[in-house]
């Protein structure tokens, strides 16, 4: 099948009214399920670009986790034998990744037991979340033992969070 312009211009109008104003994350299944309803007698032809909108979509959404300097936590006499389940569980991607996106505020601090994680009981997360354009696009956190210096350390992580949110926004406008 040919794509003609009626189909064009079908094709922006679903896409705008679906698309435009929705982050990555809330391009589900659902939603590209009706999608393919919405294309109607396009649907057979649209169906192409659709499964590639889903697995782009798929795609941007998988988390990653970059961690640097887990070995500094061996120093800290606070963790004792702790701190080995502690590298255990920074190894798994999934638990790092609901415990970043479960932020409730743009800065959280979760000290001791109030970690989701029993093996961060002997710890404390600080994390923030960065934005590019206005966008929620990630977090950067720190985790130590529960006695770190948190007046000096909060002020970093948001610095370094607005820092790269505005490095990211400036990129993507040039």
């Amino acid at each position: 099948m040919e794509l003609t312009p009626e189909m064009t211009q079908a094709f922006y109008k679903i896409i705008s009214v679906n698309f435009i104003g929705k982050s990555v994350s809330d391009v589900g299944k659902v939603l590209l399920q009706n999608l393919v309803v919405s294309f109607g007698e396009y649907a057979l032809a649209m169906t192409p670009i659709i499964v590639v909108l889903s697995d782009l979509a798929q795609e941007i959404t998988k988390a990653e986790i970059l961690l640097e300097g887990q070995t500094n936590l061996l120093n800290y006499r606070d963790f004792g034998s702790s701190v080995y389940e502690l590298m255990e569980f920074l190894r798994r991607t999934e638990p790092l990744t609901n415990l970043l996106s479960s932020r409730k505020k743009p800065l959280d601090v979760l000290i001791g037991a109030e970690n989701p994680y029993e093996q961060l009981g002997n710890s404390s997360i600080i994390i923030s979340g960065y934005k590019v354009n206005g966008y929620e696009c990630g977090s950067l956190g720190i985790i130590g033992p529960t006695r770190m210096d948190y007046a000096a350390l909060v002020p970093r992580v948001r610095y370094f969070t607005d820092l790269v949110s505005r490095l990211l926004s400036q990129t993507l406008e040039e």
